[in-house]
């Protein structure tokens, strides 16, 4: 993270926001990046609540609780719907042995949950029309005729199982 020696890369938006995290990452995976979307952890939770929340089988009990962190997690084991509210304590939950690993399994098996949702026809139609209704919680660099456009593509590679979820190795 440039200015700041190696460190994890969520902290590059810590230090200097949307343009060095982008930078970082760009530089580390010597790619450009040129447009971004941040959803703070309300709106995401209020898009999840308005899609009818995500289905998924949480594999373990869950209870954490950070009074200084405001963070509060209470997840009983099992397949169930998880509305905005629990849908963050599961993909925030990092209380068990592998601590980030674990946590970050948790939260790739969300967004393919979550994909899976949003790729349904009635879904995915509905996604200009949430980022406008949620757009206080939402910054993004693109316009509404790109995000459109990008959730047709989606949909497509969606389809066409062109996207594909991984884990960079770091140590």
């Amino acid at each position: 993270i440039e200015g700041h020696g190696y460190k994890k890369i969520n902290s590059a938006y810590t230090y200097g926001g949307i343009n060095l995290m982008a930078k970082s990452i760009a530089n580390f995976l010597q790619i450009t990046i040129p447009y971004f979307v941040i959803i703070d952890l309300q709106g995401a939770a209020k898009i999840i609540d308005q899609i009818g929340g995500v289905e998924i089988d949480v594999e373990k009990r869950m209870y954490y609780v950070d009074h200084a962190g405001d963070l509060f997690i209470d997840l009983q084991p099992g397949r169930q719907i998880l509305n905005g509210n629990k849908a963050l304590q599961y993909v925030r939950f990092r209380g068990d042995i592998d601590g980030d690993i674990s946590r970050m399994k948790r939260q790739q098996s969300f967004i393919k949950a979550l994909a899976d949702k949003f790729m349904r026809v009635g879904t995915i139609m509905r996604v200009p029309r949430l980022i406008y209704k949620f757009s206080k919680h939402i910054k993004t660099n693109l316009a509404s005729a790109q995000i459109i456009n990008l959730s047709m593509k989606l949909r497509e590679a969606y389809e066409l199982k062109h996207l594909e979820i991984m884990t960079l190795p770091g140590r």
